[in-house]
């Protein structure tokens, strides 16, 4: 994945639940908190179910081994007649209609299936998945409850996908310029980035750009030596 999985999930995550919940704390105890986040942690707490499963059964972990890494026909990737899909059938609510949408009642006791039974299984489904493309099965499961989706890029999500549009998941910004050789170095250029996904009430998303390196030492510096002398008259009183 291109993604910094602990610098986000075992850092920034949790540090802010904790950070609230220290604010919390002191508006209801009146006592500060000293917070311990480490990033191998709570990375490692993203292992509970693997974990759990491997002390409780003795199942490996790792790629064909686990519900949630091809180690059953109801959580895997088939590929299409020109790309891949993806079922993520691990409910029943999700798995059996799937079946029976595709016309394969006798598929639906084979949901958690291994060995030689699970084979079969994902070779049925693999047979029926080739038969279209991408797109027809995209339109094929639209009006579905079976948590099946086709595999898509993360840029053509991120200008094509309805429920990103929807949500307005993707926002411009514009940042300036940072290219000191340019003759436009104060122009700025309009970029697509992500938007945190913070929903509430009176809260609008911030569309402005990351300060620059420095940009507010001056301000920080200045609000800092206002408080010193505040103390200081203070002190006096």
């Amino acid at each position: 994945l291109p993604v910094q999985v602990a610098d986000i999930c075992g850092g920034a995550y949790p540090a802010v639940i904790q950070i609230l919940a220290a604010l919390r704390k002191a508006d209801k105890q009146g006592v500060g908190s000293v917070i311990d986040v480490s990033m191998a942690d709570c990375s490692h707490l993203l292992l509970s179910m693997p974990l759990v499963a491997h002390y409780a059964t003795g199942q490996r972990i790792g790629a064909g081994h686990g519900f949630l890494t091809g180690g059953s026909p109801c959580y895997d990737v088939y590929p299409t007649r020109d790309g891949h899909i993806t079922v993520g059938g691990l409910e029943p609510k999700f798995w059996k209609p799937m079946c029976e949408a595709l016309n394969v009642p006798e598929l639906i006791n084979g949901q958690f299936a291994e060995g030689e039974e699970g084979d079969r299984v994902r070779a049925k489904l693999k047979s029926i998945f080739m038969q279209r493309t991408s797109a027809e099965w995209e339109r094929f499961f639209a009006p579905l409850e079976c948590c099946v989706e086709i595999v898509i890029s993360p840029e053509h999500a991120s200008r094509h996908d309805e429920h990103i549009k929807s949500r307005k998941l993707m926002l411009q910004v514009n940042v300036p310029n940072l290219n000191e050789d340019d003759d436009n170095s104060d122009a700025a250029t309009t970029i697509s980035v992500p938007r945190t996904p913070v929903n509430m009430t009176g809260l609008e998303p911030v569309t402005d750009p990351a300060p620059l390196l420095g940009q507010h030492t001056d301000e920080i510096l200045a609000e800092l030596k206002n408080r010193k002398k505040h103390k200081r008259m203070m002190s006096k009183l």
